[in-house]
């Protein structure tokens, strides 16, 4: 297994860790708050975490309600890594 096959499989692990440590239906605040703890703690990085942040509010303020999509399908939609 090369470099980026372990950095790959290592993101993807990173990746379930997060998607699983956050209460997706519970309280809109404690998802964002636990959402941001997890992401620092994961050392994303406060621009990387902002950006997700933002992603997941505007999914509450319903701009993606629409397309039937919860904020976890979001972010894994649209920060998957490139392959």
């Amino acid at each position: 297994m090369g470099l980026f096959d372990r950095l790959r499989a290592g993101l993807a692990k990173t990746r379930e860790r997060l998607l699983k440590a956050i209460p997706w239906g519970g309280d809109p605040e404690e998802v964002l708050e636990e959402l941001e703890m997890a992401l620092l703690a994961a050392d994303v990085g406060v621009a990387a975490t902002e950006e997700l942040l933002k992603a997941v509010e505007e999914y509450e303020k319903g701009a993606q309600a629409a397309s039937g999509k919860g904020p976890d399908d979001v972010i894994d939609a649209d920060y998957k890594p490139a392959d």
